[in-house]
């Protein structure tokens, strides 16, 4: 099981944590690898989903700083390659509309790499039902 991200009274993170089972004493055992390459802000309440067997992608959430004037919510998305823990921004045609938090992701079609993204709330704090479909080259 892998983690990214999530926060504190005081502040969001950005770090990644694995759970993983030891096959040989069937213990289980956290670790932080060192990611590299370009990753996402520290935040809280995005969504992540595993594409295919080494890749999970991220979007939105939101970093809803103590004491800030504006919170910031995302809308961006990340890949993080599992095999060699490298981040990579998802170039994306637009992004208007696709801030979300507390929304959910599911893969629809792993042939084509569609995920379909639902619900959450925008910048307005508008609890929203819609699905937007991101299409991976």
């Amino acid at each position: 099981m892998v983690l990214f991200g999530g926060n504190d009274t005081k502040r969001s993170f950005d770090s990644v944590h694995v759970l993983e089972r030891r096959p040989a004493d069937n213990a289980w055992f956290w670790f932080h690898p060192c990611t590299v390459g370009v990753g996402p802000a520290p935040r809280t309440g995005q969504t992540a989903v595993a594409l295919d067997a080494s890749t999970i992608l991220v979007h939105g959430g939101w970093d809803p700083q103590v004491g800030a004037q504006k919170t910031t919510l995302f809308g961006d998305v990340f890949a993080l390659n599992t095999e060699t823990w490298e981040w990579k921004p998802v170039k994306m045609e637009s992004m208007d509309g696709m801030q979300r938090v507390g929304h959910c992701a599911v893969v629809a079609d792993e042939g084509t790499k569609t995920v379909l993204l639902f619900g959450g709330q925008d910048v307005h704090e508008t609890r929203s039902n819609e699905v937007f479909s991101l299409t991976l080259a």
